[in-house]
């Protein structure tokens, strides 16, 4: 008797031993890869749903331009410029979430060797994108996406929408004395064209857009307010905007050293009146450009305008 109760009782103590191993399996601890950030980039209501738009792109060697590759597409509240908060995925450009991808656009994930794609992305349909701001300007992005976390530093965030246009709003005073016109002649909606570009201080440039009376003199603004719209129509300057890399006027922009572009502004709201005397143009008033900074012209001298080639 005595040996089967300790057969038993060994039966016993080995089953309790198995159900509390069964009962705390162990968790796999997640893999954490250090990305590199290609870019950060604001793009405001770009789904015109009362959002706010965001582009994250992650790559593994920014370098070589080689390893996993990560695009997300995400909203946050309207108005906002942070990108700061948690998102997870869905299949509408709703606040809070990033956009289920289709290989192309959207959220997905591929991987690239010198620039280009091995395979074709795939659609990132789960997961969690964290970002925590670190400091002004600095924000820590962790992607969790099946048992990994992807993580990176954004040093700044860019504005995708109107490239180089600073996003918190700003006030400047500019004014200027140099200039020169081109008269484009004759527009479609029967109004006359005339391009303007102002020197302006700190090395800014003012390339503005004005449309008159088809009966105005040909290679002399007329005077007037002018406003803008964008079917240049009389009396408007026409709005600035960025289309496949370029910038088109109305704009304001910073030239380089080397003659490259760091810093510009769409213009689109606003108004600048126009006064002619004795060979002499002013041109003042505010304007507000896209991300809302608003800017204020004082421009005194002759404006020589040329047939356009």
């Amino acid at each position: 008797m005595k040996k089967l109760f300790s057969i038993i009782f060994v039966s016993l103590a080995f089953l309790l031993v198995s159900c509390g191993e069964q009962n705390t399996p162990s968790t796999p601890a997640k893999e954490t890869l250090e990305m590199d950030v290609y870019f950060l980039e604001w793009y405001g209501d770009y789904y015109q749903n009362g959002t706010t738009n965001f582009v994250l792109q992650l790559m593994e060697d920014i370098n070589t331009y080689s390893g996993t590759f990560i695009a997300i597409d995400f909203c946050a509240e309207a108005g906002t410029i942070s990108p700061v908060g948690t998102y997870t995925a869905s299949n509408t450009h709703e606040a809070g979430h990033f956009f289920i991808g289709d290989g192309n656009k959207g959220s997905n994930i591929g991987s690239m060797k010198d620039s280009w794609l091995e395979d074709d992305m795939e659609p990132i349909e789960e997961g969690v994108l964290t970002i925590t701001q670190q400091s002004v300007g600095v924000y820590k992005c962790v992607f969790t996406y099946k048992n990994k976390e992807y993580v990176a530093i954004a040093q700044g965030m860019a504005n995708g929408a109107y490239p180089s246009e600073p996003i918190d709003p700003v006030t400047v005073n500019f004014s200027g004395t140099r200039a020169y016109g081109t008269y484009y002649g004759s527009t479609s909606v029967g109004t006359k064209e005339y391009m303007v570009s102002l020197g302006l201080t700190n090395s800014f440039v003012a390339m503005i857009d004005f449309f008159a009376d088809d009966n105005s003199t040909p290679e002399l603004l007329p005077e007037g307010n002018y406003t803008f719209a964008s079917n240049g129509s009389a009396g408007t300057m026409m709005q600035g905007s960025f289309k496949s890399g370029n910038l088109y006027p109305s704009i304001i922009y910073h030239v380089t050293s080397t003659q490259a572009v760091d810093q510009g502004f769409y213009l689109k709201d606003g108004s600048l009146n126009v006064v002619y005397s004795d060979d002499v143009y002013t041109i003042t008033g505010t304007v507000v450009s896209a991300c809302g900074s608003q800017l204020n012209i004082n421009f005194t001298g002759a404006i020589p305008f040329s047939p356009a080639q």
